[in-house]
């Protein structure tokens, strides 16, 4: 196998030549330049080496990161904080009364969610609180929502719901 500038690939470690059967695909990407048995052996040295970082890092992705829980945690916590203005501090859906936090939404009375969310290209809840909770907004469950979509026929274009 040729590298860019045309010379022969030949492994860093045993000098064999480095073929397509010989080496992992990524490592042609990377420019790697290891065979597979020279990359085995440097994994396993590593691992050899550093005994708790497998389980240190299968650890972290099991758990999830502490940025992506403080993320989810801080978005949570505007979330809250904007149902229970446009909600008049009731945390209620406007249709039918429902306090299940989980299915409440937050919903543009007048329609025309989609084009303002990909206006501002940032999180709903935050943008709300930066505008200072403008009008034009109030709390909805999902089904109420979906209902008011169909009832004010906002579906995706060429869309009919079924009779």
């Amino acid at each position: 196998m040729l590298n860019r500038r045309g010379k022969l690939r030949v492994c860093r470690d045993c000098k064999e030549p480095i073929t397509t059967e010989n080496t992992n695909p990524s490592n042609i990407r990377k420019n790697n330049n290891l065979c597979r048995k020279c990359q085995a052996k440097r994994e396993k040295d590593f691992r050899r080496t550093h005994p708790d970082y497998d389980t240190v890092w299968h650890r972290k992705a099991r758990k999830g990161s502490t940025y992506q829980d403080r993320c989810e945690a801080r978005r949570n916590k505007r979330r809250i904080i904007v149902m229970k203005h446009y909600s008049n501090g009731t945390n209620k859906c406007a249709g039918c009364g429902i306090e299940d936090i989980v299915v409440l939404t937050i919903d543009h009375i007048n329609g025309g969610g989609t084009q303002h969310r990909k206006k501002i290209h940032q999180d709903m809840y935050n943008w709300l609180i930066k505008n200072n909770f403008p009008e034009g907004y109030q709390v909805l469950c999902w089904n109420c929502q979906y209902r008011k979509k169909i009832k004010n026929r906002e579906m995706i274009k060429g869309w009919r719901p079924s009779a």
